[in-house]
C-alpha cells in the first residue's frame, strides 16, 4: 500500500513540477494542515499571520520544485524541512536592522485623527516650510 501512494505522489510531483495548477493544488491542500501549524510558531513584526502563512507556502513550492527522489528522505520530511527554512529566514529578513524605517513608517495619505478622514499627513506638511536639499546646501 505504501509504495501505490509513494508512486501516485511522485506522479503527481511530476505534474506540479511541469506547472499542472491541479496537481499544486493537490499538494497545498495536502499539506495544508502542516503549513498552518509551522505558520503558528514564528513571529514577524510587522507582518499578518497570512504573510506567515505565505512564506510556508513558498516553502512547499520550492520543495515541489527541489525534492530528489534519490534520497532517501520522504517528501513529506523535505517538505516540512523546506517550510522550516523558509519561514526561518523570513524571520531573519524581518529582524534585520535594515528594515527599521520600513517597519515603522507612516505613510503619508494616513489621516490625522481616526475619525477625520479629510486631513492627511501630507495636506499638514507645508511645501513652504519644507526645504530642498539645494536650500539646504546654501545655507
Amino acid at each position: 500500500m505504501e509504495n501505490s501512494v509513494n508512486q501516485e505522489e511522485m506522479a503527481m510531483l511530476e505534474l506540479a513540477r511541469s506547472g499542472d495548477t491541479e496537481a499544486l493544488e493537490y499538494f497545498f491542500s495536502k499539506y495544508q494542515s502542516v503549513i498552518y501549524w509551522k505558520s503558528t510558531q514564528y513571529f514577524l513584526q510587522g507582518a499578518e499571520r497570512d504573510d506567515l502563512i505565505q512564506e510556508a507556502m513558498i516553502g512547499l513550492f520550492k520543495a515541489i520544485r527541489d525534492y530528489d527522489e534519490s534520497k532517501e528522505a520522504s517528501f513529506r520530511s523535505f517538505a516540512e524541512m523546506c517550510i522550516n527554512r523558509q519561514l526561518l529566514s523570513a524571520v531573519k529578513r524581518a529582524s534585520r536592522q535594515k528594515n527599521i524605517p520600513l517597519n515603522n513608517s507612516v505613510s503619508l495619505d494616513t489621516p490625522m485623527a481616526e475619525d477625520d478622514v479629510d486631513w492627511t499627513l501630507l495636506d499638514v506638511i507645508s511645501e513652504k516650510a519644507a526645504e530642498t536639499p539645494e536650500d539646504f546646501l546654501i545655507k
